[in-house]
């Protein structure tokens, strides 16, 4: 579902922005695959966790993808930037009240927060 998401889009920005919508979304779906992608580390399910690694791996490298085409400014640390918007998107589920905000308005947000004070300014980024 991510890779679709991201495809429709080109500004580096948006695309970031439809990941983390399409995952906030999995992530608050009451499905057993939000459960096992939150909670199950490869060790605790040794049977599967060659598949589980692999599976989480293919991922991380989608987002940083997604984040080195973005116009960071070289003081950003993109490593700490993917963790930081990764680990807040898998715990909305912990806050997130289904009447409420959104997916796609929380990757929206979060996007915003971050674009602005990341941005290489120097190098012709955004303001």
């Amino acid at each position: 579902r991510v890779e679709g998401a991201v495809a429709t889009h080109q500004d580096p920005w948006q695309r970031l922005e439809s990941m983390l919508a399409t995952h906030i979304a999995m992530i608050v779906e009451p499905t057993a695959y939000a459960r096992v992608i939150l909670r199950i580390l490869p060790d605790d399910a040794p049977a599967v966790a060659d598949a589980l690694l692999a599976l989480r791996n293919r991922y991380e490298l989608i987002f940083r993808n997604l984040l080195t085409a973005l116009p960071l400014s070289d003081a950003v640390d993109a490593k700490l930037l993917r963790l930081l918007l990764i680990g807040a998107a898998n715990h909305v589920h912990v806050w997130h009240d289904p009447g409420g905000a959104e997916p796609k308005a929380i990757a929206r947000e979060q996007v915003r927060m971050v674009e602005g004070s990341t941005l290489d300014r120097h190098g012709g980024g955004q303001t």
